[in-house]
């Protein structure tokens, strides 16, 4: 019996031990906490202040800094994008993760996490991509977490973490999205693998091509990180 009981505890400390293993040997890109930041000050222009890249954020006017976040201010841009140069390698894993606010009581206005071959601030972000993910009001008052091919899960609040992770490790690649730890979408196989040259965020309605209808939604703790060595890949059961 305790040699029973010993086996069964191993097996729930496995997945624990390895998922903290992959995280120690991850690599920060970059990182942006806003903090510090000039309320009112425009987001374009910001240089990220963490990470092994550099670049600064390529955003329209309609987004701008609080001192601890970035907001949604007005309608002046449609849809309102910003974005950091960004391009993957084959052969690694890559988490785009971020702290998500929608507080919008419209339906459909939208928050966009992902990558996207662009750096245009009016480009949409979209589902049909395969490389971002969103989370927008329902007309029940519920919100919805979405990517391509997945039907989504509901949340009763549009806060929360998202992380879109990019699995560039085998031919075909992958994209997962989580939300607040848990898988939000069935993983999408790339039938052919996108072209990246840009991570970002942005808000929009919700099929991405127009402004939102409300604002002060946020976006906050800015991040992508990076798994280098293909060994640790497969054994993570959650980012």
């Amino acid at each position: 019996m305790m040699k029973q009981k010993q086996m069964h505890l191993l097996a729930l400390l496995i997945p624990l031990l390895i998922g903290a293993a992959a995280q120690a040997g991850s690599i920060t890109n970059y990182y942006d906490d806003f903090e510090g930041t000039v309320n009112g000050a425009n987001l374009n222009g910001r240089t990220v202040p963490e990470g092994t890249l550099t670049a600064n954020w390529f955003s329209k006017r309609s987004i701008q800094t609080t001192g601890s976040a970035a907001k949604i201010v007005d309608g002046s841009a449609a849809p309102s994008n910003a974005s950091l140069k960004f391009t993957p390698e084959a052969g690694k894993v890559y988490t785009l993760s971020a702290d998500l606010n929608n507080i919008s009581t419209a339906n459909f206005d939208t928050i966009w996490l992902g990558f996207r071959d662009t750096n245009n601030g009016k480009a949409a972000f979209s589902t049909r991509t395969a490389t971002a993910a969103r989370v927008f009001r329902k007309a029940d008052g519920n919100y919805t977490i979405q990517t391509e091919g997945s039907a989504g899960i509901v949340t009763a609040s549009g806060a929360g973490t998202m992380k879109v992770v990019l699995d560039t490790t085998k031919p075909e690649w992958t994209i997962t999205t989580y939300w607040n730890g848990e898988i939000a979408s069935d993983t999408n196989t790339c039938t052919k693998n996108p072209t990246i040259s840009h991570a970002g965020f942005g808000f929009s309605e919700g099929g991405g091509a127009g402004e939102p209808r409300q604002f002060n939604s946020t976006v906050d703790n800015f991040s992508l990180t990076v798994i280098p060595k293909p060994a640790t890949v497969g054994l993570v059961t959650a980012p």
